[in-house]
């Protein structure tokens, strides 16, 4: 669907990765074996998120094979901020927190950013992420859900970030997601096989892990060439176009593509 193979993630081995999600438990058995850099970044006074989503996030960026959990840049360098805390029956995430995933991330380097989040808009937010973008790190959001008051789906909105909306094994786009002009590519996010609690595996749903895809290929193509506009355009090039022709609000270039990654 995507044109990867093995061969193609297997060349990760100098790329660096960022995440900003819930934790990640790096001794889940589908993460044995990977590269990861732990830091908490959430505000000292908001009980740990008990979430699998980051664990998800990762083994679909960085797992080594184990429960059959191929990461798409299995040796990469992944760098994951948990900025998530537990918020009733559910988690989330403060802006101040976000910040300061990002700005550990840019210290440490990443070259591509992945955020499988959404929600509102907020000004100091926006404004850490254009600083991000000015270092020519790229980020790559989910798009998140379709919201018809235009108050969500967040930070993919924002100018310069990468939004990636999902589809599912028949290209199919996932009726529930964001749509919109700033659309960017489209990948795989639905009955993935990721994984689970306890160290098991779990099937998901949703843009969260249709972004990994994006990411991971960004990651890629800066064996390539550095700079995000730049990349932007090698992804958009590259990209089948599903939909209509050119860029849409569904689709936007197209589905995600590894052909012309060379192996090592």
């Amino acid at each position: 669907m995507t044109a990867w193979t093995r061969a193609i993630g297997n060349c990760s081995a100098e790329v660096r990765v960022g995440v900003i999600d819930t934790s990640v438990d790096v001794s889940h058995p589908s993460l044995e074996g990977s590269r990861i850099t732990l830091k908490t970044v959430r505000s000292p006074d908001r009980a740990a998120s008990d979430a699998n989503h980051g664990t998800a996030v990762v083994s679909l960026l960085a797992g080594t094979g184990k429960l059959d959990i191929v990461g798409l840049a299995p040796n990469a360098l992944v760098f994951s901020a948990d900025a998530f805390h537990k918020a009733a029956d559910d988690v989330s995430a403060d802006a101040f927190d976000l910040i300061q995933g990002l700005d550990w991330l840019a210290q440490s380097n990443v070259a591509v950013i992945n955020m499988s989040l959404s929600g509102p808009d907020n000004t100091l937010l926006k404004q850490a992420i254009s600083q991000v973008l000015a270092r020519h790190i790229v980020i790559v959001a989910a798009a998140g859900r379709s919201d018809r008051s235009g108050t969500q789906g967040y930070p993919s909105r924002y100018e310069g970030v990468i939004a990636v909306s999902s589809v599912d094994h028949r290209l199919r786009p996932v009726r529930s997601t964001m749509r919109g002009k700033h659309i960017s590519l489209a990948a795989p996010g639905v009955g993935l096989v990721l994984a689970g609690p306890q160290g098991g595996t779990q099937r998901v749903d949703g843009t969260s892990f249709a972004a990994p895809f994006v990411t991971a290929a960004f990651a890629l193509r800066t064996r390539q060439t550095t700079g995000s506009v730049k990349l932007m355009e090698m992804l958009a090039a590259s990209a089948r176009d599903l939909g209509m022709p050119g860029r849409d609000p569904v689709y936007g270039w197209g589905l995600v593509q590894y052909s012309g990654l060379p192996s090592c």
